[in-house]
């Protein structure tokens, strides 16, 4: 069954790894066939429009009713490389909005100089940081982990260096299957052996204080 209302997120760190795998004709094909736009590769505009193009969604997109997204995966300033610009403005050229999701990762971009390197040179290339992920509590990823506390800090100190489009939501996926919610907002309490969060459902998770 067709559904032209329907949204395609597609998260790759292609565009990181192997950008040139992202052709012209990969992105003719993730955007359904159709170039929107001119010559000018153009950047994506905060608001998830394309410069030259139209709002995947809207009546004059020519990326179908619901229209395809595309998310990568950087998480230092070293990977938006020039071939990472060209492959992410190949698919904002046919119409598709990049986004960003990044990990605050302890020793790689966990200081606030990196984090604005990072985000900045994303934004440059027209790219939307969308998500700073807390790591998982997953095993054998502790020492990447870390503390929330020092997260929440580096994430007020970024929106007084950046414009606020470029400041990425700092989240969380809650443990025990909670969902994903935004730190600062969903906090509820500091407790001394955990963070209390609120869950979409309503329901309070503990993210603990020893993972840190």
């Amino acid at each position: 069954t067709t559904r032209p209302d329907m949204m395609v997120r597609i998260c790759s760190r292609i565009p990181v790894v192997n950008p040139s795998r992202i052709t012209e004709s990969t992105a003719r094909m993730l955007a359904g066939g159709r170039v929107s736009g001119g010559d000018n590769p153009g950047s994506g505009e905060p608001d998830g429009r394309v410069l030259g193009g139209a709002t995947p969604g809207s009546a004059d997109s020519d990326n179908g009713a619901g229209g395809t997204w595309f998310v990568t995966h950087a998480n230092h300033p070293r990977e938006v490389s020039p071939a990472f610009t060209a492959a992410v403005r190949l698919l904002m050229r046919c119409g598709i909005p990049v986004l960003n999701q990044a990990v605050l990762l302890r020793g790689i971009n966990d200081d606030i100089d990196t984090l604005e390197e990072l985000l900045r040179a994303l934004y440059r290339a027209g790219v939307k940081p969308y998500y700073l992920l807390q790591t998982d509590l997953a095993a054998g990823t502790s020492h990447f982990r870390v503390a929330i506390s020092h997260g929440i800090t580096l994430m007020q100190e970024l929106r007084r260096r950046l414009s606020g489009p470029a400041v990425p939501v700092y989240a969380l996926d809650l443990p025990g299957g909670g969902g994903k919610v935004p730190i600062e907002s969903a906090l509820l309490r500091l407790e001394p052996t955990a963070y209390v969060f609120r869950g979409p459902d309503g329901l309070e998770y503990s993210y603990p204080r020893s993972a840190e």
